[in-house]
């Protein structure tokens, strides 16, 4: 699934269980899935009776899983957090675990999300895996991880929600990592490590170039919290630096400014961090 659509999510193909943000994506990866679509029908015919044993009809299964994408989406920073530990572990084919009890209808949050990192030698290899997932889902794995290099995720996840009265629902889906993202992590980690006129160039630049869905969401945290907006904020920058005039030059680099840009940056992405 491409990044950043999560929330258009929908559960396309034969088995009614693969996550799809278009019919287009699914019509792109037809003959690939056509590998893993017998295995995942079985997946979702045993949810689906231990939703009708509770007296749940197919399409509140369906909508259920819609819903829950849609909340996950919802929560700030949740994706980038989950491309940089796909990028981190990527090596490892990683498997993410994302668990939270799920929130009442009028909650704007649950109680917390857990992630769990499980590399490919825990849920290839350990018998343990077994205990909390079926066996069809290692071979799942294998076979998406087994993808020629333009199909290959770059990680794997399972969002599940957890009840106190009955079984939890796990939506699963396989994904690229969001470049922009991506080149954020990269660029906050040069500016933490030294000064360079180039790293600060790169920051600026990335705001410049950015989706700016990342600015808009701090900027509306910002507003709440009556504080200066992302554009101010960077404007401020650019005023200590001497760079408040043409666009691309950046005459100046200081520590402050640095991690000035930096935090910023991490917020844009709804990221926590520690200032030592």
């Amino acid at each position: 699934m491409s990044p950043g659509s999560w929330n258009h999510a929908a559960l396309l193909g034969g088995c009614h269980a693969t996550l799809y943000c278009s019919k287009g994506c699914a019509q792109a990866d037809k003959i690939e899935h056509k590998r893993i679509c017998a295995t995942l029908g079985r997946e979702q015919k045993v949810a689906l009776a231990s939703h009708r044993a509770q007296g749940g009809r197919k399409k509140d299964l369906h909508q259920t899983a819609h819903d829950m994408m849609a909340w996950f989406a919802s929560v700030p920073g949740l994706r980038n957090e989950l491309d940089l530990l796909g990028r981190k572990y990527r090596s490892d084919d990683p498997f993410i675990e994302v668990v939270t009890l799920a929130p009442r209808s009028d909650a704007v949050r649950s109680s917390g999300i857990q992630i769990k990192v499980v590399p490919r030698s825990f849920w290839e290899e350990n018998p343990a895996f077994i205990d909390s997932w079926p066996e069809e889902h290692r071979e799942i794995l294998r076979l998406r991880f087994g993808d020629p290099p333009p199909l290959r995720p770059d990680f794997a996840v399972a969002f599940t929600f957890t009840y106190s009265d009955k079984p939890g629902r796990t939506v699963q889906s396989t994904t690229k990592l969001n470049g922009d993202t991506i080149r954020a992590a990269e660029i906050v980690e040069a500016l933490t490590a030294r000064t360079r006129v180039e790293d600060l160039a790169d920051a600026f630049a990335w705001f410049e170039s950015s989706s700016h869905e990342h600015a808009i969401s701090l900027d509306s945290t910002l507003h709440y919290c009556n504080a200066p907006s992302v554009e101010e904020l960077l404007l401020a920058v650019r005023v200590r630096t001497g760079s408040e005039g043409a666009r691309g030059c950046v005459p100046v680099t200081t520590r402050a400014s640095n991690n000035d840009l930096a935090c910023l940056m991490m917020g844009c992405l709804g990221i926590e961090f520690e200032i030592r």
